[in-house]
């Protein structure tokens, strides 16, 4: 899960202050959010220590107020092709509904049991007939 992060303090002000992380709980955001405004900062102080005129100035912040909050995984449309094969055995008269027929339990079977196997292609669905927002909790 993707976590949006911003450091809330009042203080100061950065281009640095806040962006994301993926992480899978917020204890594992928070900490990689710290660990990456760290990182930040530190550039920062290093660039102000190689200019005579910044050299004893330094910026830190107070990273206990760091803000994660989850950013909503959104919704899109996707083409999913598949292609089934099977074996018969059947009268060499029999109509297409009997081939059919006879053909539905292992077509089930490969549905439920191996329907990786038969995928083809995933495609974006560029030419998506509805709004997802319209239809979708």
């Amino acid at each position: 899960m993707k976590w949006k992060y911003i450091l809330t303090t009042n203080t100061i002000w950065a281009s640095f202050d806040g962006g994301e992380v993926e992480a899978d709980t917020r204890e594992e955001a928070l900490r990689l959010a710290e660990e990456e405004l760290t990182a930040n900062l530190n550039l920062v102080n290093e660039v102000l220590a190689i200019n005579p005129s910044t050299a004893n100035a330094t910026i830190s912040m107070g990273m206990d107020q760091i803000e994660v909050s989850p950013i909503p995984i959104q919704t899109v449309a996707k083409l999913v092709y598949f292609n089934f094969v099977t074996r018969v055995l059947v009268p060499e008269n029999a109509s297409a509904e009997v081939i059919v027929e006879a053909a539905r339990e292992n077509m089930i079977k490969k549905v439920n049991n191996n329907l990786h196997e038969s995928l083809e292609e995933i495609l974006d669905d560029v030419e998506c007939p509805v709004q997802l927002d319209e239809i979708l909790p």
